[in-house]
């Protein structure tokens, strides 16, 4: 069986997934992670500020490629921004 680790960074604000494999029927313990595939999570909030410092704005956000509207509790966040001349 396979299972995800995500860890959460405090200071770099970053989400670090990795995953390991243990054997049905004895007991799984958590590796040391050495590496892992860091994804670095924004608010809105700091999207805006971001894409302002670059002379964009945001148009929109949504949850999902079908227009779902964005919500906290929704797991991804896409931006649609467009560059203000």
């Amino acid at each position: 069986m396979k299972a995800s680790n995500p860890d959460w960074d405090k200071e770099t604000r970053r989400m670090l997934y990795s995953g390991w494999e243990f054997v049905y029927g004895e007991m799984a313990r958590k590796p040391q992670m050495d590496a892992g595939d860091g994804i670095r999570l924004y608010s809105k909030a700091e999207l805006e500020s971001i894409l302002n410092e670059r002379q964009m704005k945001i148009v929109g956000t949504f949850s999902d490629y079908y227009g779902k509207e964005a919500s906290v509790k929704g797991l991804q966040l896409m931006v649609y921004s467009q560059k203000q001349f």
